[in-house]
């Protein structure tokens, strides 16, 4: 959940700025790359870490008991999700190594985009308004973030939001 302070709406009403965050690891930088960004900057985010060339069930297995076991993790709102080496490599024989973000994109948007339509309990808040893609040597400042993105809203847009939402 997000904290009092990335509470961008107006002075009307008050609701938080909805952004995802999805990065793109390899599996050899879990006990780095990806376990220091979750313990930092993704601590108090909704995020999805896709791990590419993940296609071993062992592995999976070790990676998924390894942060899921991990106290330094434990509370952090993230998943899991192993890309098949051939679903990354569509997206990057289209160009230059920069589609490999298409791919997140289009998953996250599955399913954080809009509300659930078969009754399950996938997201239990409004759909995430920003998808930010992130590699695994990547770090943000949330609260900047959150502060550029909300310039993008009109007050008539934000108000709208704000009152629109509800919890499902």
């Amino acid at each position: 959940g997000h904290k009092e302070h990335y509470l961008l709406c107006d002075e009307q009403s008050e609701a938080p700025l909805r952004v995802v965050f999805g990065m793109l690891a390899g599996p050899k930088y879990i006990r780095t790359r990806i376990l220091y960004s979750l313990r930092s900057y993704l601590r108090k985010e909704t995020s999805v870490v896709y791990l590419e060339n993940a296609e071993d069930e062992a592995l999976q297995a070790r990676v998924r008991k390894y942060l899921t076991n991990n106290d330094e993790v434990r509370g952090v709102d993230f998943a899991i999700e192993f890309l098949k080496k051939s679903e990354v490599d569509i997206e990057l024989k289209a160009n230059t190594g920069g589609w490999k973000n298409l791919l997140i994109l289009k998953r996250l948007w599955a399913r954080f985009g809009k509300p659930p339509t078969d009754g399950s309990t996938a997201h239990r808040k409004a759909p995430a308004e920003w998808f930010v893609t992130v590699d695994d040597d990547t770090s943000v400042v949330p609260h900047n973030l959150y502060v550029h993105l909300s310039t993008y809203y009109t007050t008539m847009q934000r108000r709208r939001k704000c009152r629109g939402w509800e919890e499902y």
